[in-house]
């Protein structure tokens, strides 16, 4: 048996493993987070000299190079030791939420803790602080049992296996933020359970964490009022200057880094202040020794638990480790949240806890909904905020990369997880009664209430109804108004034949029934007769909506109750949906989003299309980039730098094919250059990075120029669907334009479409002149001012004889009214605008804008 629930914890834990472990070597190494940290690793494998300087911690420069030693350098050498140190969490998590609660508790924490954002990203790479958190968890698992459940030989063994976890948390961030807060949280509450432990040894060990924690507290205290130049290890950094975060910065951080698990770390961490049974159930107490509900006895004559001890415990830890990151994020430099253990272990007693009551916990399935669908508007909205609680400095994620579809995809699962989890208690148990619905309505149809006059009721809010339609729709014809009262008339009737029955019951179904009939009604029309009711195209999109939700609501109505049937009858497995959608979130997170994120971050890509597409012996250099990485990744010869752009050109002009690494905002000017030169375009291999491009003088056959410019920057001048003809000063000729729109010949209020511009440079343009665009017309307009090609060729980069391609994208705003909107438009530099000579097809005003024809918007 006993190895049976060992095979079953290890089976539960396996995933998280996974999560952690799989493909850490797959994907490049992060320039110059991880490069700096591997550099460094290397210097000291090597006993070289190292210019870099670290403020913080070295022991994950230790640990790497020691992997380094033995395994060789490589992605996966550099980044196995964090991995292990996230594995170590993992472990030391499991074993709190099965010392504090069960085992069930322990599995739910740890797979919590291992598809959480903030420990995939700290453990999956070179710079993280796993084992930082690790130690955390450690001194706060060892505290505990020291104080409270060791004797004879365990003590021994968990004394030291605190010592150990002390150092290891120094070493690895430092006292106050890596020990001290688990410490002086167990310390606290060992001194509080103190009085109420038998005299002797067991009060001795719990006093003795109480001085260890205060003793950590205040010799940390002194370092801090010292604030000494160097590196100290009860600080784990040095002073800086800079400005201090502010308090919700660090809040932002620690929500952001639990990702799908925020809703319920909320109502975790506030649900250990409520009160909660003195006695586990046989079930959960089975092999644990009845974890910390064991106390019925003293709970009964009115002793404090060890539950209430244990909460507080749980509590404080959490709070003094969001002290310590902020502390150390306003004085010392950069780090993460170290204190997640308590977190995760607090979910998971949430979990256990929903779980033995049966029941259907409503209030906390809408918070903690609340707070999930905020992480999923900030994921979305910001996908930045995924990588909030690493401790690197100028981390930006680059425009190009956009993962907003796939979060929204894997939050929404967790969503929906959520609230069947939560919902689905014993009462659903039972299988679901398909006519239940139907008979609500018939019960409410006979209900009476005293004092309400229906018939009036109904009859006063159909009215204000219909007259609201009729001011809404007034002028479209006769199809609208008989659509509207078609429904209007058959329910009038219902109302007339039964109002000698009726009751208040009824008179809101009646109500009901003539909204419901009167929205199906004009949904159906604007499908099926949308060309003849001549309504804006915002309100035909509406209509077919309404449709769509009509029939999808008792649709969703049979699956709601399906799925709270059978999440109900999982009983003890209930919280399975949860942890499942939390695995899937921590797959993507691992998976997904950070391999695809280092493809921008790593300059692996590049190389590994140079390794790819090169022929024996063709040379690659590097232009004004760090050379470090080209050790790491470049095969055949040594790489050698060039920092002129003469030289570059004449380089990659020769009559061989040649390669270089360029920076990616340096293509526009090379561009130019080369092209002056060699009347061609340069050949970009390779544009995954958007920081890096691997570039070539030369095609390569059998791939395709993944130059923007490319495809901007023409020699002949396409024929556009709307010819224009405007001459800008003689420096410029717009040729015209394409309309890509939504609908044939419009676009509708909150639809986006697209513009595509024809430039031609009659000559050079100096100066920094943007386009500026009025979309006007019924009191509105629409402003589009840009730079060219999403501000990436810019007009000072304009030679003679180029034909610029110029797409925008615009969006028509949701309160445009219908008609014909004006398209001007023109070049500007501050208050100066470019003079318009002539325009062949259209006008011209006496301000220098060309009218380029109208927009329809219906």
């Amino acid at each position: 048996m006993a190895s049976l629930r060992r095979f079953s914890a290890a089976l539960g834990l396996f995933p998280g493993a996974v999560l952690i472990l799989w493909g850490i070597g797959a994907f490049g190494i992060w320039d110059p987070w991880e490069l700096n940290v591997a550099e460094a690793a290397r210097a000291d494998v090597d006993g070289t000299e190292l210019e870099l300087e670290f403020r913080g911690p070295t022991f994950a420069v230790w640990l790497l190079a020691q992997s380094f030693r033995i395994f060789g350098v490589s992605e996966l050498s550099g980044r196995l030791p964090i991995a292990l140190g996230a594995l170590a969490l993992m472990g030391a998590v499991y074993f709190i939420a099965r010392s504090y609660d069960d085992k069930k508790a322990g599995i739910i924490a740890a797979l919590a803790i291992s598809s959480a954002p903030i420990v995939l990203f700290n453990g999956r790479g070179m710079f993280g602080d796993a084992w930082a958190m690790a130690g955390n968890a450690l001194v706060g698992l060892f505290a505990f049992r020291v104080a409270f459940r060791s004797s004879g030989k365990a003590l021994a063994l968990d004394a030291l296996g605190l010592a150990a976890s002390i150092a290891l948390a120094t070493a690895a961030a430092g006292v106050l933020s890596g020990a001290l807060p688990p410490l002086l949280a167990v310390g606290i509450v060992a001194a509080l359970r103190a009085p109420d432990l038998e005299s002797g040894m067991p009060r001795l060990r719990a006093l003795g964490v109480a001085v260890l924690g205060a003793g950590a507290a205040l010799f940390t205290g002194m370092a801090i009022v010292a604030d000494g130049a160097a590196y100290s290890h009860w600080l784990g950094g040095a002073p800086f200057g800079g400005e201090p975060p502010t308090f919700d910065a660090g809040l932002e951080r620690v929500f952001h880094g639990f990702g799908a698990w925020s809703g319920l770390m909320v109502i975790g961490l506030a649900r250990l202040l409520s009160p909660r049974p003195a006695t586990l159930p046989a079930e959960a107490a089975e092999g644990t020794g009845g974890g910390p509900y064991r106390e019925a006895e003293d709970a009964a004559e009115g002793a404090v638990s060890e539950a209430f001890f244990v909460r507080i415990s749980l509590l404080l830890w959490t709070a003094f480790g969001y002290g310590a990151l902020m502390l150390y994020t306003a004085r010392y430099g950069e780090t993460t949240f170290h204190s997640v253990a308590p977190v995760a272990v607090a979910i998971a007693m949430l979990l256990r806890d929903l779980v033995r009551s049966k029941g259907s916990w409503w209030g906390e399935a809408v918070v903690a909904g609340l707070f999930t669908v905020l992480i999923l508007r900030d994921y979305a909205l910001f996908p930045g905020t995924a990588v909030d609680s690493l401790p690197l400095l100028d981390l930006t994620l680059p425009e190009v990369f956009n993962p907003r579809s796939a979060w929204g995809t894997v939050v929404v699962l967790f969503l929906g997880a959520l609230a069947l989890t939560f919902a689905a208690g014993e009462g659903f148990a039972k299988k679901p009664d398909f006519r239940a619905p139907y008979a609500f309505i018939g019960r409410q149809w006979g209900a009476k209430v005293e004092g309400v006059a229906p018939l009036k009721l109904a009859a006063v809010i159909g009215g204000c109804i219909l007259a609201g339609a009729a001011a809404a729709f007034a002028g479209n014809g006769g199809l609208v108004a008989g659509v509207l009262l078609a429904p209007v008339v058959a329910v009038g009737a219902v109302v007339y034949l039964t109002r000698p029955r009726l009751s208040a019951g009824a008179g809101w179904l009646t109500f009901t029934l003539f909204l419901g009939a009167l929205l199906m009604t004009f949904g159906l029309a604007c499908v099926i007769a949308k060309g003849q009711l001549q309504l804006a195209s915002i309100a035909l999109r509406a209509g077919k909506r309404i449709v769509v939700l009509l029939v999808a609501l008792p649709i969703a109505l049979v699956a709601g109750q399906l799925a709270l049937w059978l999440g109900a009858k999982l009983g003890a497995f209930r919280v399975a949906p949860i942890l499942l959608a939390g695995v899937v979130f921590g797959a993507y997170t691992s998976f997904g989003y950070l391999p695809a994120l280092s493809a921008h971050f790593s300059p692996r890509p590049v190389y590994d299309a140079f390794n790819e597409l090169r022929a024996d012996g063709e040379p690659l250099v590097e232009y004004r980039v760090s050379g470090r990485a080209a050790a790491y990744y470049a095969e055949g010869d040594e790489v050698r730098e060039i920092e002129s752009q003469s030289e570059l050109i004449s380089y990659l002009s020769g009559d061989e094919r040649t390669w270089a690494v360029i920076p990616a905002d340096q293509l526009p000017t090379l561009n130019r250059a080369f092209r002056a030169r060699n009347r061609r375009h340069l050949f970009v291999a390779d544009a995954e990075n958007a920081r890096l491009l691997l570039v070539s003088g030369r095609e390569v056959e059998g791939a395709e120029n993944a130059s923007f410019i490319a495809e901007a920057v023409l020699d002949e001048a396409p024929t556009p669907q709307h010819p224009v003809g405007a001459n800008f000063n003689d420096k410029i000729e717009l040729i015209g334009y394409d309309l890509e729109l939504p609908q044939e010949g419009f676009a509708g209020a909150g639809q986006d479409f697209t513009i595509v511009w024809y430039w031609r440079a009659l000559s050079r343009t100096p100066g920094s002149y943007k386009i500026f665009l009025h979309v006007d017309g019924a009191g509105n307009r629409l402003n589009g001012d840009h730079d060219p090609v999403d501000g990436r060729y810019p007009v000072r980069l304009w030679d003679q004889g180029d034909v610029v391609v110029d797409r925008q994208e615009l969006t028509v705003p949701a309160n445009y009214r219908p008609g014909q909107y004006t398209i001007w438009l023109g070049f500007f530099s501050g208050s100066t605008r470019l003079e318009v000579k002539e325009v062949a097809n259209g006008s011209k005003d006496n301000v220098n804008r060309v009218n380029a024809g109208t927009l329809l918007i219906r």
